[in-house]
């Protein structure tokens, strides 16, 4: 039994099919591009992501500007540590000078990462550090609102009662 298709049939097939095309070609692009980022992205950046501290030493020794801004969103690798809750390597690029209210292309400075991502101490040793609990990233909101917004986790509740504004 063969199904005939009629023109319109056909047309949307095509459509259909040419749709389908185009998304995969965006998604292999945006791949593409991603690994191309990962690829060029600065030793010190990735060791602070991935909480390599003796490869963080090494670079640093070696004279590695602890402040240098990377990629899509110009994050330091302070804001790499505190994302990825690394704090021996934060701890090493505080006394190295990094620069705890550094901003991003968004405003968002390590101390919002470390709350956003639930990294209380991290965020209690940025605090010390002189971090600045009221800087505010583009659309206004301050670590303690990223705190807020990411519910009542466990982890959450001693971040909330740390960073608790005075009644």
């Amino acid at each position: 039994m063969a199904i005939e298709m009629t023109q319109g049939t056909k047309v949307a097939a095509g459509l259909i099919l040419a749709l389908l095309c185009f998304i995969f070609l965006e998604l292999l692009v945006r791949w593409v591009k991603r690994r191309a980022q990962l690829a060029m992205e600065p030793p010190l950046h990735r060791a602070a992501s991935k909480g390599e501290l003796s490869i963080v030493n090494a670079l640093l020794q070696g004279g590695v500007n602890t402040n240098a801004k990377h990629g899509d969103d110009d994050a330091t690798p302070l804001h790499a540590a505190a994302s990825g809750g690394h704090l021996s390597v934060i701890k090493v690029l505080l006394v190295q000078k990094a620069k705890v209210t550094a901003t991003d292309n968004g405003g968002l400075t390590p101390l919002h990462r470390a709350a956003r991502k639930g990294h209380a101490k991290i965020a209690e040793h940025l605090l010390g550090a002189g971090a600045v609990l009221e800087a505010r990233e583009e659309k206004g909101l301050t670590p303690l609102h990223e705190v807020r917004r990411r519910g009542t986790r466990r982890e959450d509740i001693s971040v909330r009662r740390t960073w608790s504004p005075p009644p």
